[in-house]
């Protein structure tokens, strides 16, 4: 099957209804290697995964609208070695949950949050199981049309970015409606949809440092690493977004090799996930 980027048609829909249900999970895999990067991925929905996408493509961006079971995926450095398209992504959250770590950022989002990772260094992302698919449009942005210094957009990877005023606030409803709105716009106007798209995603990053930002809910393993903290040591007050930075990469990397007993070749194991210190979250 071609790129969505390929195809024809100002929305591009295509979705897990006319696959076969033991081919669905592969056709997911499959889908997101094309159109965002290379990643292995991991659901305990594999038997009845399902999926949809909505793309829009512009000149020089593209914006996909997913909704698929929930999964957990990630990327090593030798799937970036096989292809990197070079490109920065916005995502939004608009159902579920869903937690990104990419360099040393952390970003855990619920509904309205947004962050930004890039197909040049490896990421994890574990998208939560709240009794539904997600729902998350993804914005392209090609490293050279984002106008910001060589640099400064991947020192904001996995961060949660503004969504309440300025920029954000207009960036999260452009990115849930974009697909129903381009249904009915003729090629120049669609066409300056894409251009408003990628000067929206310019400003907000223009201005993420003044976001608010508070500590991601640590890990078990983090948790057990420091008895003397109580519960008031690690809660935060309910927010939409949390943010950390880790300590720097161990032997116990989250991107360390691990043989499947499938017998496949060997592919980084996803980071353990802190379902616990999500349960007690407010998200909003």
């Amino acid at each position: 099957m071609p790129s969505l980027r390929q195809m024809a048609g100002p929305v591009v829909t295509v979705d897990t209804d006319d696959i076969g249900v033991p081919d669905r999970f592969d056709w997911g895999h499959d889908m997101v290697d094309r159109e965002v990067m290379p990643v292995s991925i991991r659901s305990p929905h594999a038997h009845r995964f399902q999926g949809r996408v909505e793309s829009v493509g512009f000149p020089c961006s593209q914006v996909a609208a997913f909704g698929f079971s929930p999964m957990v995926a990630w990327c090593s450095p030798a799937h970036i070695r096989r292809q990197d398209p070079e490109d920065h992504f916005l995502v939004l959250v608009r159902e579920g949950a869903a937690r990104l770590e990419q360099e040393r950022g952390v970003a855990c989002l619920g509904p309205g949050g947004m962050a930004l990772f890039s197909t040049s260094h490896p990421p994890a992302c574990d998208f939560l199981d709240k009794s539904g698919p997600l729902r998350l449009p993804l914005l392209r942005l090609p490293r050279a049309v984002l106008p910001l210094p060589d640099g400064r957009a991947d020192r904001m990877l996995a961060e949660p970015l503004p969504d309440g005023s300025g920029s954000g606030a207009l960036l999260g409803p452009y990115l849930a409606s974009l697909p129903a709105a381009a249904r009915t716009s003729g090629p120049a106007e669609l066409a300056r949809l894409g251009t408003i798209g990628v000067d929206l995603a310019g400003s907000l990053l223009a201005v993420r440092g003044t976001a608010t930002r508070t500590r991601c809910p640590p890990r078990p393993a983090e948790r057990r690493s420091s008895p003397g903290s109580t519960p008031s040591s690690t809660t935060t007050s309910p927010t939409r977004f949390w943010t950390r930075r880790p300590s720097p990469p161990t032997t116990t990397s989250p991107y360390a090799p691990s043989t499947s007993s499938s017998g496949t070749s060997p592919s980084p194991s996803p980071p353990p996930f802190d379902t616990a210190a999500w349960s007690t979250a407010t998200l909003i």
